[in-house]
């Protein structure tokens, strides 16, 4: 009788340690991350409600096809995402409630704020490493209003990963008739131009701050047809004016939970 009585406060001991336990963990704050794919203005998945406790660590990556501007309201945090550069907010989830995410699809007005920017600050090549250089070559696509443009680089390195100090390294930015067209860090891409005819096509080197190298090449490149998404869009800007194409969508809601 005495060891059945020994074994029970044994195991009602080991319960309550385990519950208070658990409890304890449900208050410790955890790293969330979440990843949000965005193709034409919408989310790739279906899931647009991204919930957290408060305290959460909380990372937001942004993956698009298109220039883009993504706004989390609330927090008041606002990043640029571009095609092959993912944007990431990170931040701690201090304040509760619901807080609309939204995006503006970067045309003239963000893309050139983006350029701004990055404008304000020039690039440095390593020292003792020899100066890069690019060439661009620009040629009809396959498609109508497509563009084909391929890249070459010297003395330079093609990543935002490169660990390496003997050679400058980053991305290049792509323009068509002076707009940006996006940033990447491969050497072949396709964009596109909204109407028929001739166009300039001009490449620079930027590293991974998107500070200016100030090494820059421009070529000509003449399309038998506009592209038919471009020439909606421009037809959009020209009724609807500044206030159609600073359009805000909204595409989803963080919740954060007490």
């Amino acid at each position: 009788m005495k060891t059945s009585r020994l074994v029970y406060h044994v195991v009602l001991s080991l319960t309550v340690a385990v519950f208070a336990l658990a409890a304890c963990g449900d208050g410790e704050s955890k790293e969330q991350t979440f990843e949000l794919e965005i193709r034409d203005g919408a989310l790739v998945q279906t899931e647009s409600r991204l919930i957290v406790k408060q305290g959460d660590m909380v990372t937001i990556v942004v993956s698009t096809g298109e220039p883009i501007s993504f706004h989390l309201h609330g927090y008041d945090i606002e990043k640029t995402a571009m095609p092959e550069e993912a944007a990431r907010l990170v931040f701690e989830a201090d304040g509760t409630g619901s807080f609309p995410y939204t995006i503006h699809i970067v045309g003239d007005g963000h893309a050139d704020e983006h350029n701004e920017g990055a404008e304000d600050c020039e690039a440095t090549v390593p020292a003792g490493a020899l100066a890069p250089e690019i060439r661009v070559k620009a040629s009809p696509g396959e498609k109508s209003g497509e563009i084909s443009v391929t890249v070459e680089v010297d003395n330079f390195i093609l990543s935002d990963r490169s660990t390496r100090t003997d050679l400058a390294s980053g991305h290049w930015h792509l323009f068509v008739d002076h707009k940006l067209k996006g940033m990447y860090t491969q050497p072949e891409v396709t964009t596109s131009a909204s109407t028929a005819g001739e166009h300039e096509v001009m490449v620079g080197l930027s590293d991974t701050a998107h500070c200016d190298y100030g090494i820059e090449a421009m070529t000509m490149v003449t399309v038998a047809e506009g592209h038919e998404e471009d020439e909606r869009e421009e037809g959009k800007h020209e009724e609807g004016g500044e206030a159609e194409h600073e359009e805000e969508i909204e595409l989803g809601r963080l919740d954060v939970l007490p």
